[in-house]
């Protein structure tokens, strides 16, 4: 076991579960938890409120998926982690595809509460591409398992996500078939192409993203065995 520990970020409506079939040997793994939102708290706010589950004793990895990348990236300018992975996320406002600035004009999730868009999952395959039944079943079941006063909050502090900093040392990876962050709205196609991934592919291809991660780590290892001897 090496001296980092990686901290992982799940989606919304996500909880740990989403990262169970992403193995990383011979790396300390840690989950962040969701704690209850303020009201009108933005992320940057939220992240502050999370720090206290980052032991300040470890050499951080932050990892985190779709909405929390965000919040990854947020806590990576509090406290300036080794790396920061996002996967299926944004990095900035102007990442943003066009149906997040729609929802910032028609805000509506704010007439569809969360727990009624859960159950009524005619959207899953646009949102997740192909799942099988047992997968669909699995997002079900963790999304009811998350606060529907998170999920609701989460939302909408994610669709006005206005961050324009990027933060250094940064890994996204991201599929070109991820339909709630196309690709194509990536500044520059600056990301780690999953040819084929779709927004639950930390799950469904964990394997491959497990190895693009693993990949990283060792680059960021090497690199600092060489400043060592510099």
């Amino acid at each position: 076991m090496n001296d980092i520990t990686i901290y992982m970020f799940p989606g919304l409506g996500a909880d740990e579960t989403i990262f169970r079939n992403l193995h990383l040997p011979g790396y300390n793994v840690k989950h962040i938890r969701w704690i209850k939102p303020l009201n009108g708290e933005t992320i940057p706010d939220y992240a502050k409120r999370l720090q206290y589950q980052i032991d300040p004793a470890t050499r951080p990895v932050l990892f985190g998926l779709s909405f929390g990348g965000m919040v990854a990236q947020e806590m990576a300018k509090l406290i300036d982690p080794a790396m920061t992975i996002i996967i299926s996320s944004i990095k900035t406002q102007y990442e943003q595809p066009l149906q997040i600035k729609l929802a910032q004009k028609l805000r509506p999730h704010k007439y569809v509460p969360s727990l009624l868009a859960i159950e009524f999952d005619f959207w899953y395959p646009w949102a997740f591409g192909r799942t099988t039944k047992m997968e669909k079943s699995f997002i079900k079941k963790m999304a009811k398992g998350i606060h529907p006063d998170f999920t609701d909050w989460a939302s909408d502090a994610a669709i006005y996500w206005d961050n324009t900093e990027i933060v250094t040392n940064l890994v996204h990876i991201h599929g070109d078939k991820d339909n709630l962050f196309p690709s194509c709205y990536i500044i520059n196609q600056d990301f780690i192409l999953v040819k084929g991934g779709t927004h639950f592919m930390v799950y469904n291809r964990a394997d491959e993203v497990a190895n693009i991660v693993l990949e990283q780590l060792e680059t960021l290892q090497q690199v600092n065995k060489l400043r060592k001897v510099g």
